[in-house]
């Protein structure tokens, strides 16, 4: 299969996805952003020490209820992630916007990582944790995107040699706290998260 075919195979199920989870009685307009946690890797000690972040629940929930604040239309999360059980327990996104009926959360769990790529560009909004996945996909999107402020870690090895200005578009919106950053990293995927 040629490259445009798997692009295109993928395309087309990111909008039967869409489809399949839009919620009963919802019908457009409404909004859909596109949620990247990336925790996998990003929890290992030594990527933490050298300065990689993973943000918890305050700054996701922070940089939603900023893009929904001045919305009268649902809004639809996508959550797309390389650990979807972690962020089901830890970033619990449904807990929080359980109480509004005008929000809905979906986790996209099993599809191909072109497939979330895809599903992920097909939003009209993006919330990104970490790592240059998320960043491909709201290139490819060039749709409003907030991003974790505190990646890298201020004051570690990677930031030193890190260019801000070289990786964020200056359109992107940079929300979240020092506080939000993982304190506690597992060695292995049992292990208990927590956070600030």
């Amino acid at each position: 299969m040629s490259f445009c075919a798997v692009q295109l195979t993928g395309c087309l199920a990111a909008c039967r996805f869409l489809e399949n989870v839009r919620p009963a009685g919802w019908n457009p307009p409404f909004l859909r952003i596109g949620v990247h946690v990336r925790a996998n890797d990003m929890l290992l000690p030594s990527r933490l020490d050298f300065g990689f972040t993973v943000p918890g629940t305050s700054y996701f929930s922070q940089a939603a209820n900023y893009l929904i604040a001045n919305l009268s239309a649902p809004v639809q999360l996508i959550v797309t992630s390389d650990s979807p059980d972690w962020t089901k327990k830890y970033i619990a996104l449904e807990s929080v916007f359980r109480n509004r009926s005008s929000t809905s959360v979906v986790y996209s769990e099993g599809g191909t990582t072109g497939f979330d790529m895809a599903l992920l560009a097909s939003c009209d909004a993006l919330i990104l944790s970490t790592g240059t996945y998320g960043w491909w996909a709201a290139w490819l999107a060039n749709k409003p995107t907030v991003y974790y402020r505190y990646w890298p870690r201020p004051g570690s090895r990677l930031s030193a040699m890190f260019s801000r200005e070289d990786y964020f578009p200056p359109h992107w919106i940079g929300l979240g706290n020092e506080s939000d950053l993982t304190r506690n990293a597992p060695t292995n995927s049992d292990s208990m998260f927590m956070f600030l």
